[in-house]
């Protein structure tokens, strides 16, 4: 468990660009992340994901993501109907109904040959667009301190904590808190979050993941449950 909290604790700093749907995405920052959230994305909130769910997600990592509004509005809508369209023909096989032809016969013994032409399905391609999605939702989250029974990561939207503790934790001023916040890719600012809270809290601070809380929360339970049943035989009978 710590060699790989170690890996994935490391592997937060290093720099890259998440693809997904062939598209460079930018980092997942804690403004990225609250927008999705306000705009209840099942990549952040759970549930389905449908096709408008991925582009939305897509489109808010794109570089040339903004908001659709003022005299630049058309202009916007434009790139996104581009990228609308790039998602979809990456996703969607070419001549689908021949594909499905030779993925229906590519098993047979006699046309194992088709077996190259065969191509990944829409429903195939889209899943593996979503799973790509959650894998970055989740890199991003895993370190998270968790808080509460449920072991669930503690509320996220919250920049003035997070801010205040940044200009605590390190001395900074507000607007330099504030632009550190806004721009460290989230996986990152979570590992200086709970470095600030160990530091803070001279080490007395137990910070687990989400991941961890739930393995210590099985642990007890089964730590517990003997106990209890053990207590409960030694109990003295009331039936007659």
């Amino acid at each position: 468990m710590r060699e790989s909290a170690q890996r994935k604790r490391a592997a937060a700093f290093v720099d890259y660009r998440p693809i997904v749907c062939g598209v460079a995405l930018e980092p997942l920052t804690l403004p990225r992340y609250t927008t999705l959230l306000a705009w209840k994305n099942p990549f952040i909130v759970g549930g389905a994901v449908d096709f408008t769910a991925l582009v939305q997600f897509v489109w808010l990592h794109h570089p040339a993501f903004a908001q659709p509004v003022g005299e630049q509005g058309r202009v916007v809508r434009r790139e996104l109907t581009r990228l609308t369209r790039r998602i979809h023909a990456r996703i969607t096989p070419r001549f689908p109904l021949l594909n499905q032809i030779f993925r229906f016969l590519a098993p047979l013994p006699r046309f194992r040959f088709l077996s190259r032409f065969c191509r990944p399905t829409f429903a195939e391609n889209f899943s593996a667009a979503v799973s790509e999605g959650r894998r970055i939702v989740d890199e991003a989250m895993w370190d998270f301190p968790a808080g509460g029974d449920d072991a669930e990561p503690l509320p996220f939207a919250q920049k003035p904590q997070l801010v205040s503790l940044f200009t605590r934790g390190h001395n900074l001023s507000f607007a330099e808190a504030a632009a550190l916040v806004d721009t460290l890719p989230l996986k990152q600012l979570v590992e200086y979050l709970r470095e600030i809270l160990h530091r803070l809290s001279r080490g007395r601070e137990k910070l687990l993941t989400a991941e961890e809380a739930r393995i210590w929360a099985d642990y007890l339970e089964a730590v517990n449950e003997p106990a209890s049943a053990s207590s409960l035989d030694s109990q003295p009978s009331t039936l007659n």
